[in-house]
Parts: structure tokens; C-alpha cells; sequence
């Protein structure tokens, strides 16, 4: 639902563990809106990946995208505590609409937390997130030299992940 000055609309939390389903083909392919930014926020809220996309897409540095990654992750911590619905596991927000955009998470089973912010209202979302968490698992967790909860450098995810955001 959407309110005056960009309200936020908190849906139920999505993780892929017990008694959830996982879009039937997560690497179909994305066709839906304009994608703005992809975040991979670790269990304890460290950002070990951040990229924006677009040319009109602001540029963010370094320190604005820790703290993005930070509020989100302490936001979307609290709010199960905040939520008049009670919810299984740790709290989640899957999804945040505002005017200007939306920013779509996915909470895994492992704590990460993958988010994107896209034009208001773009289908295909959430599977675009589970495709990008396929990438992660195809690219990143099975690189030897990778460590876990380490900021991402592989240019073959990069690569996988701009083909899949475009």
C-alpha cells in the first residue's frame, strides 16, 4: 500500500527454508522494470557487494553504501518487534515502496541479505533476486580463494549479475 510522502509497506518475510518455494525458474531471465542498485548484506550486516546500474542512477560511494547497507539491515532486524503480525525466524522486510523507488530484499536461510532498488512498481523482482542468490552460489561459493562474510571480487559474478540485471 501506498502513502502519502513514500510510506512503506512491509510484506512478510520470504526465506528460502522450510515450506517456502522458490520461483520454479529463478534463471528464466529478468523482464521486468529498471534496476537501479544490487546490495549483498552479510548475517552480522557487513556490505560485502554493492553495484549501481544505469546512467541515471546516482553514483554512491563507498560510505553511503556501507550505511544503506547498515540501516537496512538494522531495519529489517527490528522488524519482527515492530510488525502487529507476528512472523517465524528472524524479521524481514521484503519489499519497501516509495515514490521514487522500491527496494526489493531477500533474506536466505544463511542470513544474507540480497536487495535492489528498482523503479517503482517493476515485475519481476523477486525472481531477479533469487537469480542473483544463484549467481552468488554459482560464482562466489565456489571460488577456493573466496572467504566467507569478504567483500565479493569476482569479475565472473560481476559479469553474470550485469547480464542479468540489463
Amino acid at each position: 500500500m501506498r502513502g502519502q510522502g513514500g510510506c512503506v509497506r512491509a510484506q512478510p518475510q520470504r526465506v528460502a527454508a522450510k515450506g517456502v518455494v522458490c520461483p520454479s525458474s529463478p534463471m528464466a531471465g529478468h523482464k521486468g522494470g529498471v534496476v537501479y542498485s544490487v546490495y549483498i548484506v552479510n548475517k552480522s550486516g557487513g556490505l560485502i557487494f554493492f553495484r549501481t546500474y544505469g546512467e541515471l542512477t546516482p553514483k554512491m560511494n563507498s560510505n553511503d553504501a556501507l550505511r544503506l547497507a547498515g540501516m537496512w539491515h538494522g531495519l529489517s532486524n527490528i522488524s519482527a518487534q515492530l510488525s502487529p503480525v507476528p512472523t517465524e525466524g528472524p524479521g524481514n522486510i521484503s519489499l519497501l515502496e516509495t515514490d521514487n523507488f522500491d527496494l526489493h530484499c531477500l533474506l536466505t536461510a544463511t542470513g544474507l541479505k540480497f536487495f535492489l532498488t528498482a523503479q517503482p512498481r517493476a515485475a519481476g523482482m523477486e525472481a531477479l533476486l533469487w537469480t542473483i542468490y544463484q549467481l552468488y552460489g554459482d560464482f562466489v561459493m565456489k571460488d577456493p580463494f573466496y572467504e566467507n562474510d569478504m567483500p565479493i571480487r569476482s569479475g565472473e559474478f560481476d559479469k553474470q549479475l550485469t547480464k542479468a540485471v540489463k
